[in-house]
Parts: structure tokens; C-alpha cells; sequence
């Protein structure tokens, strides 16, 4: 026998057992005071209600059945009774059968009525029964709506709570999990928590009842949090470690030439073809000091020297960069003459030589103050090879001689033009491009502007925190940020940032790629955090209840907790999931006030626009919504009503305000810092593209692309 069959049963034999004393002592055949006899043969009445229930939901249709027995308990039938029900407000009646229509302990009462005048006897039964609303009273004592858990103190979140004794069945349901209630209807347990907004809703119920009796709450559980910054008129949040980056050996140097695609468009997928391409069409010319020698026995102009098809190698070392340069082909035209003592050569003609390059550079930024550095510590100029052309053989023969000072002078103006031109410019080139980086991310601003609050603008200001060499696998650094909000906090008490990992994080990069940037879970975080902090979801809400349902006084929704961007779970299609947590709504209708809790999750994707990173955010939310205290029996509008309100009105503005609000410039080298070494370069067009899904590694959202540039020539 189950507890209801139980409940049942005891009900019956109690009211029997009650009834019967009463009965007796009235089952006399004589008058009684106003004169009117019983039925000689009634002797007690037994009330039975159908159907049978613990608690009756309001809206259900009851029918009362009299039994009549003699003093000998057998049944009697064809005897008349008077029905009455109190209190007669709590129901509507429509012939034999009455309808619920309010809630309490209500009173179904039958009278014996004399056979011979009808009077109403003293033989009379009686039932109780009990009506709800049809959602039990389920009260959630902990935690409380809004609460922040830290997981160093709380390991796991308690939950206690007392379900209506008359709307429990052995057990209540704890976000799915079953915990069983005592005699009182009281239930405690622990739940494992994760990381981000956790929604708890208890389900208590009978299993007979339409409804369940059910009780919510969204609460933040943290293993551990940032403090925020900033004073009573602003807020203020740093992220030391904002953005990991790790620009890859193969980004440096993938071993592979740019491609040619026709004469006028090159494509590059590395730093060392866009070094090729600087050295490829760097103006010599404007290194050469025409004329190179005038005197008068020698006179050397070299009018053009031109670059074809350099080839250069470069790697990651202890310190810095080696950087290994070779020209197969340096032309130099060559004009004058060379006056002998019985005749004079003429120089005309041209140069080819073979020259290579060997430089070690260091390279580095030690810590947050200091400056990136691009130092040349060690370099190798050397011309290899050299093969005259000039139009005289007895120039071409000279300039073999051993001592030749037509080659000296010829293969030292060479050497000091590149060395002008290319080499003694690479710290420069190197060092404007990665002090790019640390522009780009300077002075960002994210402005949210929202129909029904006031707009908000986030300061977001990036720089390179550190960069260091690593033998063989490229450069690795990170790059801290700082949030500001120039807004006084609504939350002022708030225990900060939540942080995803208690612990420092290891190396979540992938093993080999060209350029990976870990983007931290906790600086899309912050500036959700900060965006809460400064009101994004105090938000006053009256006209957009209105345009659906009218008849409102006011309206105002609030945020307790602030939004919190997490890892996937399970399967979902998306990066990240972005949750808003206990989202009261406040609603006045005249005289009525209703109070809602609302909690919304909804799937989230990076996505790369030009040389930025933005938040897609999906149109499909998932939301929660349950009714948390109403002045009146019954809230003036319903759940479904109200869910229209949020998914038609509410959440389209939060999804615009967040989705296009909330993106940023991706920290690539920017190639116009290459524009006074190779002005031909400038209009070239970077484009990044992933070489592999996105992937949440201990904390980060690492992105692993690969940079290529198109460069179009006149």
C-alpha cells in the first residue's frame, strides 16, 4: 500500500470512528426540541466525496454521496437529505455536484429529512476536505535567491526547504535529484555545483494533483573570485592575464616561399615571406652615392641595383630571433671608365652577385613596465659570389684580379647598401610590429545602449604584459587589460569577478600552430560583471509590459547576479553558454503586486568580423520562469503571458546590447607600421583564418589561426 492508498484509508476508518458516538447519542425515535421525528430506522450518515484526493485543486468538480444506516448497520436506501457546505463561498454548486473555486478546509455536510413532514433531523455526517491553488507551498530556505557561493568555503551548495506536508510524496525533487521530506514535510541535501549561474528548483507533488508545488532560485558559484576595483562613482577591473599569445615557429617561419599567384597579387602566410617581400623591393638606389668613385683614372656610377627573389629563414632562439638572409640574385648596373696607362676600359655594364645575411637578434618584453625590446647583437654581411658582365672583356678580367679594387669597391658599395637599406632598419620593422599590438588593444570603448536604461560605455585598455623567446617553438607572452566604468555601482558589496580556476593555469595552448591567442573566460566575464555592476539589468521595464498586457502601473526588472559566460556542457552547438541568473521582474497592476524570477541561458559563438572578435549570441533562449510571491491569490498575468513578454520584448534588446555591443579588436600586427620600409607593402590585406575548432583549455577559449596577407601590385 502506497502512502496516498494510506492516507486514504486512515481518513475513512477515522471518520467513521468520529461519526459513529455522535450519531448515537441522536438516533432516538423521539421528538426532538422543534417537534420533527427522525425516521424511526436512520441511525448515522456516512460522507464520502468523489474523487478521492488529499488536497482538491481549485477548479475541480466534487460530488458528495450519503450513505444512511439503521441502528443495526445495514445500509437503507430511498432516504432524503439536505446538503450543506461551509464555507458556501469556497464552492459553486450546480445540482448535485459542487466546483472548487477557492482555497481553505471546506465542510460537506448531509442531514437526514423526515420521511413524513421533510423536516431536517439531527442525523447528520459530515466531510472535510482541503482546496489549494494546485501549486502546494513549497518554502526553499537555502540558499537564498541571488546568493554567491566561493568554492574554497563551499564545496558543494546546501540546499533545505519544507514542502506542504498536504503536497509531498515521501520524496521532493532537488533540480532533479530525489531527497526525501520527514513527517513536516522538511528535506535537506547537498548539490555539486558548477561553475557560473546555478538554477535550483524543487518539485514537491503527490501524484495525484495537476500541479506540482515547485520553488526556485539562481545562485553564483565560484571556485574563486577577482575583486573589483574602482571607488563609489566607478568601477574599475584588471586582468593580468586577459589574452595568452603564442606567435608559433610556423608563424615566424613556415619554410615555404610567398606565393606568386600572377604578376601583380602575392599571397604570404608567415612573418619571413613579408621580410622577403621588404627586402624583394627595398630602393637600394637611394643608398648609393652616385657617383661611387670620380677621379681621373676612375670613375664608378652604379645608376639602378635591383633584388630578385631573396630567401630568408627565420627562427626562434634562447634570446630572440636568427635571421639567415640570402640574395641569389643582386644586379648592379654599372657605368665609368678605367684609365690604364696605355688605355682606357670602359665600365659599363652590370654586377651580379650572390649576398647573404646571418643576424641575431634579441628580442623580448621582461614585465608590464617595461618596453619591448628589438636589439641586433650579432651580424654576418657577406657577398658570396660575384660575376662581372661589363661590356669589356678586360673589365670583366680586371675585376677577377685577386686585389681588384674595381671588386673592392664594387662589393663594399653592395654590402653598405643592403646594410642601409635592410638590415640596420629589422630592429626597427621588428619593433613596430609588435608594438602594434599594443595599439590596437589601447583605448578600446564597448557602448551598450538599451530602448529602456541608460546607455553605458566600458573603457577597455590592452597592452602586452610580457614576451619572451622560446627555442624552436616562437614567441609566447600574455596581455593584461583594465576595465573602467565610469558609473557609481549598484552592487557595491559584491564579492567580484567569478574566476573559473582557483589555481594558475599551466599552458592551455595547443601543441603547434602558427598563432594562437587563449582568450580568458574571465575578461569576457569582467566586462559582463562591470556592465552588471554599472545597472545593465536595473532596467525599468513599464512600457514594454504595457505594449503587451496594459493596465500596468509599473514595471522594473533587476538582475541580482550578473551574467557569466561558461564552458559548454553535454553537446551543445555553441562556444560558450551565457546565463543571466534570478532576473526578478516587479510588476504593479493597480492594487496587485506580483513578483517573478526569471533565468535565462543561451548558447553563444565567437566569431571573427574583419580584424575583430565579437560575440554571437543565438536567438533561441532558454528560460526558466517561476512565480516567486504575488499580493493575491493569483497573479495578474499569467507565466505564459509573461514568458512573451521577456522572449518578444525583453531579451531581443539584451541580445543586441550584448551581441553587437561586446567585441574587439584582435591583437595581430598591423602592417602599416611596415609602410616607411616598404611603402608597396602598405595596402596589404590580413585576413585571419582558423585552422582548427575553438577549444576551452583549463579556462581559456583558445583560438588557433593561421594570418595570411594578399598584396596586390600595380
Amino acid at each position: 500500500m502506497n502512502k496516498q492508498m494510506l492516507r486514504t484509508t486512515i481518513a475513512l476508518v477515522a471518520s467513521t470512528l468520529l461519526v459513529l458516538p455522535a450519531l448515537s447519542a441522536c438516533s432516538s425515535s423521539e421528538s426532538d426540541g422543534d417537534g420533527s421525528s427522525a425516521s424511526p430506522s436512520a441511525n448515522f450518515v456516512l460522507v464520502d466525496i468523489t474523487p478521492i484526493r488529499s488536497t482538491y485543486v481549485i477548479g475541480t468538480t466534487v460530488t458528495p454521496e450519503a450513505t444512511i444506516y439503521d441502528q443495526d448497520g445495514e445500509e437503507i436506501e430511498g432516504v432524503d437529505v439536505e446538503w450543506t457546505v461551509t464555507p458556501d463561498d469556497n464552492v459553486e454548486q450546480d445540482e448535485e455536484q459542487w466546483t472548487v473555486v477557492a482555497e481553505g478546509r471546506i465542510t460537506f455536510q448531509a442531514c437526514v429529512l423526515d420521511s413524513d413532514t421533510g423536516a431536517v433531523t439531527d442525523v447528520c455526517g459530515d466531510r472535510e476536505i482541503t482546496s489549494a491553488s494546485g501549486q502546494g507551498t513549497v518554502i526553499l530556505e537555502r540558499p537564498l535567491p541571488g546568493e554567491f557561493f566561493r568554492g574554497d568555503i563551499d564545496e558543494t551548495i546546501p540546499v533545505e526547504g519544507i514542502a506542504d506536508p498536504n503536497l509531498v510524496d515521501d520524496f521532493v525533487l532537488v533540480s532533479g535529484q530525489t531527497v526525501e521530506v520527514d513527517s513536516d514535510g522538511r528535506f535537506a541535501t547537498q548539490i555539486e555545483p558548477r561553475f557560473g549561474v546555478n538554477h535550483i528548483t524543487v518539485r514537491a507533488f503527490d501524484g495525484v494533483n495537476v500541479q506540482d508545488g515547485t520553488a526556485s532560485a539562481s545562485v553564483l558559484w565560484a571556485p574563486t573570485y577577482a575583486e573589483p576595483g574602482g571607488d563609489e562613482d566607478s568601477i574599475h577591473v584588471s586582468i593580468d592575464d586577459a589574452i595568452l599569445l603564442r606567435l608559433g615557429q610556423n608563424f615566424l617561419d613556415d619554410g615555404q616561399p610567398y606565393t606568386v599567384i600572377s604578376e601583380s597579387q602575392i599571397l604570404t602566410e608567415d612573418l619571413t615571406d613579408i621580410l622577403e617581400l621588404i627586402l624583394d623591393y627595398a630602393d637600394l638606389n637611394d643608398e648609393i652615392p652616385n657617383p661611387v668613385v670620380e677621379s681621373d683614372t676612375f670613375t664608378l656610377n652604379v645608376p639602378d641595383v635591383s633584388i630578385n627573389d631573396s630567401r630568408i629563414e627565420l627562427n626562434a632562439t634562447d634570446t630572440g630571433l636568427e635571421l639567415y638572409a640570402q640574395i641569389p640574385d643582386l644586379r648592379a648596373e654599372t657605368e665609368g671608365f678605367l684609365a690604364l696607362t696605355d688605355e682606357t676600359i670602359d665600365l659599363a655594364g652590370d654586377l651580379s652577385a650572390m649576398v647573404s645575411i646571418l643576424a641575431d637578434l634579441e628580442v623580448g618584453k621582461t614585465g608590464p613596465d617595461e618596453d619591448i625590446h628589438v636589439h641586433l647583437s650579432d651580424l654576418v654581411l657577406a657577398v658570396e659570389s660575384a660575376e662581372p658582365n661589363f661590356d669589356s672583356d678586360e673589365a670583366n678580367a680586371i675585376f677577377e684580379l685577386a686585389d681588384s679594387m674595381l671588386r673592392d669597391q664594387l662589393e663594399e658599395l653592395v654590402l653598405d647598401a643592403i646594410d642601409d637599406a635592410f638590415v640596420d632598419s629589422l630592429p626597427d620593422m621588428i619593433l613596430d610590429l609588435f608594438e602594434s599590438l599594443d595599439g590596437i588593444l589601447a583605448d578600446q570603448q564597448f557602448d551598450l545602449d538599451l530602448d529602456f536604461a541608460d546607455p553605458l560605455t566600458i573603457d577597455f585598455d590592452g597592452q602586452i604584459g610580457q614576451l619572451l623567446p622560446i627555442r624552436g617553438e616562437g614567441l609566447e607572452g600574455y596581455i593584461s587589460a583594465e576595465l573602467n566604468v565610469d558609473a557609481a555601482p549598484v552592487f557595491p558589496d559584491n564579492p567580484g569577478v567569478p574566476i573559473s580556476h582557483a589555481e594558475a593555469v599551466t599552458n592551455p595552448m595547443f601543441a603547434e600552430s602558427r598563432v594562437q591567442l587563449a582568450l580568458n573566460l574571465s575578461l569576457l566575464n569582467s566586462i559582463l560583471h562591470s556592465l552588471w555592476s554599472a545597472g545593465l539589468l536595473d532596467l525599468d521595464i513599464t512600457e514594454q509590459v504595457e505594449e503587451l498586457a496594459g493596465l500596468i502601473d509599473a514595471g522594473h526588472a533587476n538582475g541580482k547576479l550578473p551574467p557569466v559566460v561558461t564552458p559548454p556542457v553535454g553537446n551543445e552547438p555553441y562556444d560558450l553558454i551565457l546565463s543571466l541568473g534570478q532576473l526578478e521582474l516587479n510588476l504593479d497592476w493597480m492594487d496587485q503586486q506580483d513578483l517573478f524570477g526569471a533565468h535565462i541561458s543561451v548558447g553563444a559563438n565567437l566569431v571573427f568580423a574583419g580584424d575583430d572578435i565579437a560575440i554571437e549570441i543565438s536567438d533561441d533562449p532558454h528560460i526558466d520562469l517561476w512565480l516567486i510571491e504575488s499580493s493575491e491569490d493569483t497573479p495578474f498575468m499569467s507565466a505564459n503571458d509573461l514568458m512573451s513578454l521577456i522572449d518578444e520584448l525583453l531579451w531581443p534588446e539584451l541580445e543586441g546590447a550584448l551581441g553587437e555591443g561586446l567585441s574587439f579588436s584582435l591583437p595581430i600586427p598591423e602592417l602599416d607600421a611596415l609602410e616607411p620600409y616598404a611603402p608597396e607593402l602598405a595596402d596589404m590585406a590580413l585576413t585571419v583564418r582558423m585552422t582548427r575548432p575553438m577549444d576551452i583549455r583549463q579556462g581559456f577559449l583558445v583560438l588557433d589561426a593561421a594570418i595570411e596577407g594578399e598584396l596586390f601590385l600595380p
